[in-house]
This record gives structure tokens, C-alpha cells and sequence, in this order.
């Protein structure tokens, strides 16, 4: 597209300027044109059409699924607004990138250029991260309420979120030194975000217990099954979240390996165009690997939109204390 191409011969200008106006290595200035990024056949087990918009109708179409989930995520933003829920930012930010990253997705299958495959790893590596920051703010929350202090919103610190983000985007370096650089950074950062999921996760079940045990002795029906269902949700967020990535790397590792299924779905030639692909649509293991993908995103939001509203939760339940004390 226009836009696409655009973008394109713009970030290749900012590009050759900054390597030919910096003393970057020389490695580095090489590796942009060497930089290992999978393109057409080799890289996807669906059939290839260059010739056709979508080039790869399957793996083209199902990146749609991050914006749905991108939409479902500002809706339900919109929604717990208006009834003066305390929302973290960190699900606004989640859903906005949903919709960009599957805009790139789309981009990277239908215009298979450099260019944007390296935007896709590259995006990739701070949109992850950000679960870290998050976390570390419903733990930062948690914390003042344990403290006796108040806590009324998850909150959102450029300071905090900055440092972060800019290391993993440098992170990406990696790649520019090794065939396997984004791998490995990849692989960091999975390792790096579940442990703080984890860790957020034993923190609150922990508080949970605490919680449901006081409400126990004061027979506080609503507020138990209010947390209650938190908690399930919570649990099944986190759960759903691991399964969803460990499937979304599996899968996509074995897209030559596993069987296409092949089903019926007769497209427009200048859509699905090669005559070995025409009316048949090829479901892969990178397609079932996108599914992963954007449920993870999905469950990672709902996770921390989980955690944030038990921290809510046990700030009420403190802040009632204190009242039945002064009273």
C-alpha cells in the first residue's frame, strides 16, 4: 500500500542517517542488510503467492484477531470507567498496541519486506515487557495496603515504565550480532515477564486468603463471592496466559513439522492468487500459533485488570477497618 511503502522508504532514510552519522560498528552497519528476517516460502509453511494481495490469505486474515481483541480491551476499558472503577492505564496501553501489532502482523505477511519483519521482532520485545511494570504497580499498591496505607488507583510512572522499555528495545541489538540475537532476547524477556506474573500471582493469592478468612468471620456474603470470582478469574487469567505462550512458540517452531489442515474457502484470485491455493485455505501451525499469540494478549490484560480489582478490594476492606475502629 501507499502508506506502507511510505513508511518504509521513511525508516530506511532515518536509518542509512543514523548509521552513516554515528561511529556504530561496522558489524552493526552490515547486519541492517544481513539482518536474518524470514521472508516468503522459506519462512512459512503456507504456500506462498507473491503475486496476490494477501500472499498468504491464513496467515494474513488471522492477524485480525489482535484487533478484535484490541477492541474488546477498549470497550471493556470504556465500560469499567463508567462506572468509576479504578483502571489501571496499563490496559488502555495493552489494548491500543493490540490494534498497531496486528496491523504490523498484516503488513509483515502481505508485504514481506525486511522492513517490516524487523519492525514486527522488534515491537515485540517492549509491548511484552510491559507486563512488568505493570505488575510491579498492583505490587507497589498492594504494598501500601498492607502498610495501612491508601491506594486508590493502579497508578502509571513514566519513570518507572521508561527505563524498562528502552532497555528492552535496545535489547534487540542482539539480532544484529547473531543470527539467534532475538531468540535469545525473546526467550529473556518470557523468562523475565512470567517470573514477575508469578510472583504478582503467589503475592495475591497469599492476600486472598487473608481477605476471604476475615470475611468468613464477619459473614460477609457479597464481598466473598465477590472475591471469590476474582480469584477464579485471576487463576484462570494467569493459567490461560502460560498455556496461550507456550503454545504461541511450540506452534510457530513447528510450522514445517505439523500437517496443514486444509479447508474450503474459495477467494478471489487476486486475494489468494497461486492455482495450488485457490479455494483452499491452509491452516498451519504459524496460523494456530497467531491464535496463541493474541490470547495471550487477551488473558495478560484480563490478568491485570484481575489483580488491580483484588487490590481495590482489599484497599475497601482496610479502609473499613479503619472506619469500625474510629467509630
Amino acid at each position: 500500500s501507499i502508506m506502507s511503502s511510505s513508511l518504509q522508504s521513511m525508516w530506511e532514510g532515518v536509518w542509512s542517517e543514523v548509521l552513516n552519522g554515528t561511529k556504530m560498528p561496522t558489524s552493526i552497519q552490515d547486519g541492517y542488510e544481513q539482518l536474518e528476517i524470514g521472508l516468503g516460502s522459506e519462512e512459512y509453511r503456507e504456500p506462498y503467492c507473491e503475486d496476490s494481495l494477501l500472499k498468504m490469505p491464513a496467515n494474513a486474515l488471522i492477524n485480525f484477531g489482535y484487533v478484535v481483541v484490541g477492541l474488546i480491551g477498549l470497550v471493556q476499558y470504556a465500560s469499567a470507567k463508567r462506572q468509576l472503577r479504578a483502571v489501571s492505564p496499563y490496559a488502555l496501553i495493552f489494548s491500543i498496541l493490540s490494534i498497531e501489532y496486528g496491523y504490523i502482523q498484516f503488513a509483515r505477511i502481505t508485504q514481506q519486506t525486511r522492513f517490516w519483519g524487523m519492525v514486527d521482532q522488534w515491537i515485540t520485545l517492549p509491548y511484552f515487557v510491559l507486563v512488568v511494570p505493570w505488575t510491579r504497580s498492583i505490587r507497589a499498591c498492594l504494598h501500601k495496603v498492607e502498610k495501612g496505607k491508601e491506594c486508590s488507583s493502579i497508578g502509571f510512572s513514566p519513570l518507572s515504565v521508561l527505563p524498562i522499555v528502552a532497555l528492552s528495545t535496545a535489547s534487540y541489538a542482539l539480532h544484529f550480532y547473531h543470527k539467534y540475537g532475538f531468540d535469545v532476547a525473546l526467550a529473556v524477556h518470557i523468562t523475565f515477564v512470567a517470573g514477575s506474573a508469578l510472583s504478582l500471582y503467589k503475592a495475591l493469592l497469599k492476600k486472598m486468603r487473608e481477605m476471604a478468612a476475615e470475611l468468613h468471620s464477619k459473614s460477609d456474603q457479597a464481598e466473598w463471592q465477590q472475591l471469590s470470582q476474582l480469584q477464579f478469574t485471576l487463576t484462570r487469567a494467569f493459567v490461560m496466559a502460560l498455556l496461550c505462550c507456550t503454545a504461541f512458540v511450540v506452534l510457530k517452531l513447528l510450522d514445517f513439522s505439523i500437517p496443514p489442515l486444509l479447508l474450503p474457502l474459495p477467494l478471489p484470485s487476486y486475494l489468494a492468487g497461486c492455482e495450488h491455493a485457490e479455494g483452499k485455505v491452509w491452516i498451519t501451525g504459524h496460523f494456530l500459533s497467531k491464535i496463541g499469540d493474541f490470547l495471550q494478549i487477551y488473558y495478560t490484560r484480563q490478568f491485570g485488570v484481575a489483580a488491580a480489582d483484588i487490590v481495590m478490594l482489599a484497599a475497601k476492606q482496610r479502609g473499613s477497618e479503619k472506619r469500625a475502629k474510629t467509630e
